[in-house]
């Protein structure tokens, strides 16, 4: 079966058109994988500096928790004392 040159140059072009709309589907799809990679290594950069933040600060928040606690256990010696002195 023959086609007229009509047809063939439109089945080309239909052909031609069809193969760049893959080749910017298929870099479409590599740019969208790429963004979901990086996004992944985004958080685990932003999560991992704060669980290591954590990590090397916890003991200098622990030294700050327990001069809180010898402030306020100071504070309530004083208050005691100063009762004693009301009644």
């Amino acid at each position: 079966m023959t086609m007229d040159p009509d047809s063939k140059a439109k089945l080309d072009e239909l052909i031609r058109l069809v193969e760049d709309n893959n080749k910017a589907i298929r870099e479409v799809r590599r740019y969208i994988r790429v963004g979901h990679f990086l996004r992944v290594v985004y958080w685990i950069f932003i999560l991992g500096t704060a669980f290591s933040a954590y990590y090397f600060a916890q003991p200098y928040l622990g030294q700050v928790k327990n001069t809180f606690e010898d402030t306020k256990s100071d504070i309530d010696g004083i208050s005691s004392f100063l009762e004693g002195f009301k009644k």
